[in-house]
């Protein structure tokens, strides 16, 4: 092979050839006469390929002059939205409120590309946006995720090291003209301080057409992973300690605040719960009626018992723990939007209120 054709080759691995290249190259090597190729067989088929390069070549011209150039543009156009657009921050929000997010970027296997472009950590939990670009032959809607998917501390699998808490793979957006690349977000709800500054992978497996119906359809399978430090990005929180006078009424007795945290996208509620049996506590009904109290008089519902109340939590968790001979109940909450810390007074649990200063 020659220096020339070494350099047509690695161009051509470089761009997305047009569709209807092949016929077209054909279409011109069959005007060719047949008759010559019995006198100059191997002077044409040289012809031949030369013409073929030469058509590459403009191709690729014509590829690299307006695809590949007007694909940049779109894609910087398409990945606009960030998670901050999730919660609805704009710039000035974002520094009134203290949500920072961290720019990322790790990829993965060839066959499907997943690259992290976006964290925000807060106490609470964390978000990832990721962007996915599967083979051409695949095309992204809300009924494509994953059959499995989670987090493990470290960076590498390890089953007894596996965080709980992963909520939710959705599609955020797919890009217009190319319906195989797409953005994802990815949740997790997890309390995030004991984490901090440790290596945490998330594990994606088999991309699945409809994973959770009746009949999913596998379209890539394999294994995929991301891993990064975990870092928190949400600066401004409320915490609160506890005390022996912050009772509240609890599974027909009492139980009492150990701590609070409230961040602008999420709560956390750590109780003391040791006056009912540890065994019962997976048994009964240990949901608490949590609201905020604003500064305009009105109340944001977090867990209310009322169904039909218009509640701001996107999604939550009980965890129980026990330490220093007591029983923990860990109640975690994920907002639906960001929370204006400043605008809140108080915090009811149950009938205790709860003063924020």
């Amino acid at each position: 092979m020659t220096d020339f054709d070494k350099k047509i080759r690695e161009l051509s691995r470089n761009v997305d050839i047009p569709k209807g290249y092949d016929e077209r190259i054909e279409e011109e090597l069959n005007k060719i006469p047949e008759t010559e190729q019995r006198y100059f067989g191997r002077k044409h088929w040289l012809d031949k390929k030369k013409l073929a390069v030469a058509f590459c070549l403009i191709c690729i011209v014509g590829v690299l002059g307006n695809g590949v150039i007007e694909a940049n543009a779109n894609i910087f156009e398409t990945f606009k939205l960030t998670i901050m657009d999730i919660f609805n921050l704009g710039q000035d929000d974002n520094k009134d409120l203290g949500v920072e997010s961290k720019p990322e970027k790790v990829e993965s296997r060839p066959d499907l590309q997943l690259e992290m472009r976006e964290v925000v950590t807060d106490h609470q939990g964390m978000y990832l946006l990721v962007k996915i670009t599967a083979p051409p032959d695949i095309t992204f809607n809300k009924d494509v995720s994953f059959d499995y998917f989670a987090f493990c501390e470290g960076e590498n699998y390890n089953a007894d090291k596996l965080i709980g808490g992963a909520r939710d793979c959705y599609l955020l957006e797919t890009m217009e003209e190319k319906p195989n690349v797409a953005t994802y977000v990815v949740n997790l709800t997890a309390d995030m301080n004991e984490l901090e500054g440790k290596y945490i992978t998330a594990y994606f497996k088999d991309l699945t057409l409809d994973p959770n119906g009746e009949n999913p359809q596998l379209l890539v399978e394999g294994m995929w992973s991301i891993t990064f430090v975990s870092e928190l990005t949400v600066k401004e929180d409320i915490e609160i300690e506890g005390n022996s006078d912050m009772v509240f009424p609890f599974v027909d007795t009492t139980a009492t605040v150990e701590r609070i945290e409230l961040t602008p996208l999420g709560m956390t509620l750590l109780s003391d719960v040791s006056k009912v049996p540890y065994e019962d506590l997976g048994i009964s009904d240990t949901s608490i009626d949590i609201r905020l109290k604003m500064i305009d008089g009105s109340e944001k519902y977090i867990a209310p018992y009322d169904p039909d109340k218009d509640y701001i939590v996107d999604s939550g968790s009980i965890e129980y723990d026990q330490r220093d001979d007591k029983s923990i109940q860990k109640n975690l909450f994920t907002f639906s939007e960001a929370l204006d810390l400043t605008k809140v007074v108080g915090i009811y649990i149950e009938d205790l209120y709860v003063p924020v200063e």
